[in-house]
């Protein structure tokens, strides 16, 4: 008798692992349930890809942030070098203009040969910035022509031409002012002639 409830009671737990196994498998079969899930995994996928592109979208609007603040930077430096530069232009402009004032108006041999010896050093520190390169494109052009026009100057004068000539040859403090000279020889001799050419036909 004990054998035949032992015998029952194997067959009923079998039947009940056999029911759940089946309703286990009904569960992962059925359409409705499936449908569901694909849904919850594209909701989770549309989700991450929202994030995704929000991200994006960020990372664009602070990299356009920067070239943005990066171009106005940019203005501003150029602004702030325009202005230095016309700053030097007429600061040099007002000592070139000082220096020629003190030496044609000295009298005197002494004063007039130190108003003349302060025009040289003038003319040497400003041929050196120009030599180097210190000077913006537009400002270099203008400093040049009045360094050449200044020696110019000081040539078509009998007294200072010869001054002029033994300072740069035995002075090495005037040196910068003689590599200027030299590299623009051609040019000063072009400007001398004209200027002799013209006070002819006056």
């Amino acid at each position: 008798m004990g054998c035949i409830m032992r015998a029952r009671t194997r067959v009923g737990s079998d039947v009940g692992s056999d029911s759940n196994s089946n309703s286990g498998s009904n569960s992962r079969t059925d359409p409705n349930d499936i449908k569901r899930r694909n849904q919850r995994k594209l909701k989770n996928l549309m989700y991450a890809m929202d994030w995704t592109t929000i991200a994006a979208i960020g990372q664009f609007v602070a990299a356009m942030a920067a070239v943005i603040g990066l171009f106005f930077v940019g203005l501003q430096i150029k602004a702030a070098r325009m202005t230095a530069d016309l700053q030097a232009l007429q600061e040099f402009f007002r000592a070139a203009a000082d220096h020629e004032a003190r030496l044609g108006n000295t009298d005197g041999d002494e004063k007039n040969l130190q108003a003349f010896n302060e025009f040289l050093n003038f003319l040497e520190v400003s041929a050196t910035a120009y030599n180097h390169e210190l000077f913006q494109k537009t400002t270099k052009k203008i400093v040049y022509e009045k360094l050449r026009d200044s020696i110019v100057v000081l040539k078509e004068n009998p007294q200072w031409h010869r001054r002029i000539e033994q300072a740069i040859t035995s002075d090495s403090a005037l040196e910068e002012l003689r590599i200027f000279m030299e590299r623009n020889r051609t040019d000063i001799e072009r400007v001398v002639e004209a200027r002799k050419q013209l006070m002819a036909q006056t």
